[in-house]
């Protein structure tokens, strides 16, 4: 494959947003005449579910001159950026400029492909959730010399073309709330699909795919109680009314968003504040001076960031929460954010067992659970993903936050590694259409369901490794996963904040599944961390035998032996002690065992 090797440098930006909601970044930028310069949208108008790029063309500009492009939600849709009017998205763009790591251009930042001296033409990524918010928008070029005033371009995304829709009003004490933002997402995976800005009487209506969803909403100096929405059905060719009630802010969490490596601040960033406990979440974006504000009420606050839509900026972001702010005392100002550019390069091509391209997937590539860079494939299935150089070891896995579009597809994985600074390295990818489904239920050892556990599916296919995309089980503990032929291992996912150790279980045993046929049925049984036991006796040979310790990781245990049952367990013997278990089990071995008859016990520790 070809990339380009420019060697000019370009400011990223791709805001990739969970949940939206109105900021008070005050914007007040002058409309004043142009001379000469001009913004151009192509397509001006598109619907939410788009797949192709956005393609911004920009003119009179001198030869290298460096410019701004800021990306505006037209909430009122009169064409002109108001006060109040979030900014989703900034970034800056040279002419004949590029963003070269290790010789390879980042994909993901705008770079010109225009080779008119004074003209910039760049593509950006539709895909969700990045540009696609059913609304107005307004792409806005910005001298940032001042060389020139500031030019408005708009851009409109229409609701899908599909025969079922959610509807309903956003309120706050009993009164509509105008250009509230509603996002939905699919559940029980809790992932982003579609979001909409209300009209002036707070009314929305979003057209989404039959399934189960969860709503969000957001505006100005509010946060919202998501225990007042709990998840509903979409029938097909049907429409489900919900209204969605915001409360207003008796607190506000305030900060700023700046690069770690040279201080400039950072506009367009969106912020996602969780209450420590609890159901409540409030949004924010940054203004042009990087600069937020978000209206909480008295409790810990943990702020979070969203490493798909940093993208467009080469960022790395933390995966857990970026910040813990505390607003029991009042408002808190300074809770500011630090992030770190990637400085060296993944890159390659994404394509489907009969190697054609496939385009706006989602790359994502972690250090362990902890940070998380990401990228998407252009036409050509072309990506890269800007890291961290270094010893952090990066492993990448397939990420389905562009639902629906991948949902029936598996990726094959990488093996994790790490780059030095200014290195660029290449990995392929490969992503399989499913023929088949396995589906069961995760239940713990009482026979209870554990609902929002996120179970995936491992396999080696013609020497490949494959990956199902993970999805959480229901309020039943009910999966369903979508494979390709072959032999996969089902598991629930040991790393993650929905993963069985952090539900307080873990899963001794794996389900090995052989497709075709579809396979339904399958029962993972958890244990909660407490819970120890030994299971598979088996005879080896006439003076051994042998069983598992089934356990949580991290804790040490002593296996006791008896051939007298009766004797008080202070009595038996001991027969090993297993330090510091590490993965859910561990072989135990008796090699005295020449009796017919013996028992063995387990105790947590010493």
């Amino acid at each position: 494959m070809k990339l380009r090797k420019d060697v000019m440098n370009i400011f990223p930006q791709k805001f990739c947003w969970k949940f939206f909601s109105v900021l008070s970044c005050a914007v007040f930028l002058c409309e004043l005449a142009a001379s000469g310069q001009s913004i151009s949208v192509t397509p001006s108008a598109v619907s939410s579910t788009y797949s192709g790029v956005i393609t911004l063309n920009i003119t009179g500009l001198t030869n290298g001159e460096e410019v701004t492009i800021q990306h505006f939600l037209d909430l009122n849709g009169n064409g002109v950026v108001d006060p109040g009017e979030p900014l989703v998205d900034a970034f800056k763009i040279t002419d004949g400029g590029a963003s070269v790591i290790g010789g390879v251009t980042n994909l993901n930042v705008p770079f010109d492909s225009n080779a008119t001296t004074g003209a910039i033409t760049t593509a950006l990524s539709f895909a969700p959730p990045l540009e696609n918010i059913v609304g107005h928008h307004i792409y806005r070029l910005v001298s940032p010399t001042k060389r020139f005033s500031a030019q408005n371009i708009n851009f409109l995304v229409t609701n899908a073309p599909l025969a079922q829709f959610i509807t309903g009003t956003v309120f706050m004490g009993g009164t509509p709330v105008p250009a509230a933002l509603v996002q939905a997402s699919v559940m029980p995976d809790d992932i982003y699909v579609g979001a909409v800005v209300a009209d002036s009487n707070g009314h929305y209506l979003l057209n989404l795919n039959s399934g189960t969803y969860s709503l969000a909403a957001g505006a100005n100096n509010t946060y919202f109680d998501a225990a007042l929405a709990p998840p509903l059905t979409l029938p097909g060719a049907m429409s489900v009314t919900n209204n969605m009630f915001l409360t207003n802010g008796t607190a506000t969490i305030s900060g700023r968003v700046y690069d770690s490596g040279n201080s400039n601040t950072l506009g367009g960033v969106s912020l996602e504040l969780d209450l420590k406990s609890g159901n409540l979440v409030a949004f924010a974006f940054s203004d042009t001076n990087g600069n937020y504000a978000a209206g909480v009420t008295s409790n810990k606050w943990g702020i979070r960031l969203n490493s798909e839509r940093m993208a467009r900026r080469a960022y790395v972001v933390s995966q857990v929460t970026a910040l813990s702010v505390d607003t029991t005392h009042g408002s808190v100002t300074n809770a500011n954010l630090a992030l770190t550019k990637g400085s060296a390069l993944f890159y390659g091509r994404v394509a489907d067992g009969s190697n054609n391209p496939l385009a706006n997937v989602d790359i994502g590539y972690t250090i362990s659970i902890q940070y998380k860079a990401s990228g998407y494939s252009d036409t050509k299935g072309e990506y890269t993903v800007a890291v961290w150089g270094g010893t952090n070891v990066w492993s990448s896995y397939p990420v389905n936050d562009n639902f629906p579009l991948y949902s029936n597809y598996v990726f094959s994985q990488s093996v994790g590694t790490n780059l030095n600074v200014n290195q660029a390295l290449s990995q392929n990818f490969t992503g399989l259409l499913a023929t088949a489904t396995i589906s069961g239920r995760v239940l713990n050892n009482l026979g209870n369901p554990i609902a929002g556990v996120s179970v995936a599916g491992d396999a080696t296919i013609n020497g490949t490794d494959f990956t199902t995309f993970s999805y959480d089980t229901d309020t039943n503990g009910a999966f369903t996963l979508a494979v390709p032929n072959g032999t996969w291992i089902v598991t629930g996912l040991s790393a993650g904040n929905k993963a069985l150790g952090a539900l307080g279980y873990y899963e001794p045993d794996i389900a090995s599944v052989s497709v075709p046929p579809s396979v339904g049925g399958v029962t993972l049984i958890a244990y909660p961390t407490n819970v120890f036991f030994l299971s598979q006796p088996q005879r080896i040979s006439s003076t051994q035998f042998g069983m598992e310790l089934n356990a949580a990781a991290g804790y040490n245990y002593t296996i006791l032996t008896t051939t007298n049952i009766s004797l008080p367990s202070t009595n038996w013997n001991t027969l090993l002690i297993v330090s510091n278990l590490f993965g859910n089990s561990y072989f135990i071995q008796d090699n005295q065992a020449t009796n017919r008859q013996r028992f063995y016990r387990t105790l947590l520790g010493p």
